[in-house]
This record gives C-alpha cells, sequence and structure tokens, in this order.
C-alpha cells in the first residue's frame, strides 16, 4: 500500500519534470525554428537589385538597394531599402560573387576607414577588416569569392591617410589573413580588377600614370 504523503511527492515531482521536458522542448524548437529560417533566406534566390549611394540627412553617403522589378513605380517592390547608417558615411563597395554580401569602405571621424560587411538578406552590419591609423578602400572580391583585394593607404606625419600613397592588399575571406600584393613596397596601386579566372589583377599604377597587372601565381 502506497502511503498518501510519498504519492503527493512522487506526483510534483512528476510534474516538475513534464514541465523542464516541455520547457527544454519549446527551446529546443524555437532554436530549430530559427536555424531553418537562416537556412530559408541563405538559400533562397536574391531577386536583382540595383545598389546605389546617396547622401543621408548628415550629407553622409549610405548605400542603398532597389529591386529591379517590373512593377509599376510606387509598388512594395520598388522600394528602396537602406543598407547602412554609418556616422561617417561610406566611402565605396562592392558585392561578393553571389551577391549576398556587400563589403564597404566605412569613414571615420579621425579620417580613417576600416572594410565592413553588410548581409543582403539580413540587413546586418559587421567589421570586416580594422586599419588603424590607415584608409582601406576599393574592395574588389575574386570572381571564386575566397580573395579580396583593396587598397591601404597609412597616415604619415605629413598627410592624412586619404592623400597618402596607395598599395595593393589582398585579404583572405576565410582565415582573415592579409598580405600585401606587390613584393617592392614602393610599388603604388589602387583600384584592383580581378580577370575571369582570378589568376590577375590589374590596378591603376599612379608611378607612372597608367595600368599595373600582377599574375598572383608567379608574383610578377
Amino acid at each position: 500500500m502506497t502511503h498518501p504523503q510519498t504519492a503527493s511527492a512522487f506526483s510534483r515531482f512528476d510534474r516538475l519534470v513534464v514541465l523542464v521536458i516541455g520547457l527544454l522542448l519549446l527551446g529546443i524548437g524555437a532554436l530549430s525554428w530559427r536555424a531553418w529560417q537562416l537556412r530559408s533566406a541563405a538559400a533562397a534566390p536574391l531577386l536583382p537589385a540595383a545598389l546605389f549611394t546617396t547622401l543621408d540627412e548628415d550629407n553622409r553617403e549610405q548605400l542603398h538597394t532597389v529591386p529591379l522589378a517590373l512593377d509599376p513605380p510606387g509598388s512594395p517592390t520598388d522600394a528602396v531599402t537602406k543598407l547602412t547608417a554609418d556616422p561617417g558615411g561610406i566611402w565605396d563597395f562592392t558585392a561578393s560573387p553571389d551577391g549576398r554580401t556587400l563589403v564597404y569602405s566605412r569613414l571615420n571621424e579621425d579620417g580613417t576607414s576600416d572594410l565592413w560587411t553588410v548581409d543582403r538578406t539580413t540587413g546586418e552590419s559587421a567589421p570586416l577588416l580594422d586599419c588603424p591609423q590607415a584608409a582601406c578602400a576599393n574592395p574588389a572580391f575574386a570572381p571564386d569569392g575566397r580573395l579580396l583585394a583593396f587598397s591601404l593607404r597609412n597616415a604619415t606625419e605629413y598627410a592624412a591617410p586619404a592623400v597618402s600613397p596607395p598599395r595593393l592588399w589582398l585579404l583572405d575571406m576565410a582565415s582573415g589573413e592579409t598580405a600585401q600584393v606587390l613584393a617592392d613596397g614602393q610599388r603604388l596601386g589602387f583600384e584592383p580588377r580581378w580577370s575571369a579566372d582570378a589568376s590577375w589583377l590589374s590596378y591603376v599604377a599612379p608611378d607612372p600614370g597608367g595600368v599595373g597587372a600582377f599574375q598572383l601565381e608567379t608574383g610578377a
């Protein structure tokens, strides 16, 4: 024969166990739902869109997008979306080969600039590369999206970063490692552009004026 107090204690314990299990299942369900949402957003095809910059209310350049839809002007699909709201504004930007990740040069009040990313599917921005005492700009994705070329201008005791000599750098998007492109540190370059097979990198060579080319495999 079961003692009434023992049965009551087991009953309360059973209810507590059920409650805890229920809360755990709800938590797991919520996490699974969020993961499914993120996977769905990442897998969903992106509609064609135009990317552009325009001045905000503080006269700072900000990045915007608008769908390239055939719907009448003023329809919901014709709305402009603001992608950045950085206090100092942005300088320039580029898009990854799949169009989902944008990299832009974020201007700072001290005259420097860092590289940031913004996800087109979520609208979330995040720092990509800090450039202390320097201005990083002219980002350009390799066709396979693994490398990002950019120019870096170091501040000097004589000049601010924006007017200092530019040099070409590469950023590995997976590891975050960077490397200077040209072995001769005195060779200048900016506005890099990739060949279709990602084996060559062309750039504006200001000294002497013209266009330079760099072969990644040979380093020449």
